[in-house]
């Protein structure tokens, strides 16, 4: 007798994972390092990175980043003139932040 397939919807996965990232980090930030492999600034004021950390050459660990406008301000506020040389692609940088799976 063929065992039978239990078929799960795309979405009803992704609020399982969901769920299981929110309930593992609490709503808690973390401070993290990694290093910026893209970076994008929308017109919308908002800034999308690729962050990703390297092991012997080799990439170990990849994830978007999202900074939003008004952390944007923030941030460019206290580096001022030192922003484009940190917040650019290749530097390595350490920051607070919060897991939100989507």
């Amino acid at each position: 007798m063929e065992e039978e397939r239990k078929i799960f919807g795309l979405y009803q996965l992704m609020q399982a994972v969901s769920r299981q990232v929110d309930q593992a980090t609490g709503g808690r930030a973390f401070w993290l390092k990694a290093e910026i492999s893209q970076i994008q600034f929308a017109n919308s004021g908002h800034c999308y990175l690729d962050l990703v950390e390297q092991e012997e050459g080799a990439i170990v660990a990849k994830s978007r980043a999202t900074i939003w406008k008004g952390q944007l301000y923030a941030i460019k506020k206290d580096l001022q003139k030192d922003f484009q040389h940190i917040l650019k692609q290749g530097t390595e940088i350490v920051f607070l932040a919060q897991v939100q799976f989507s």
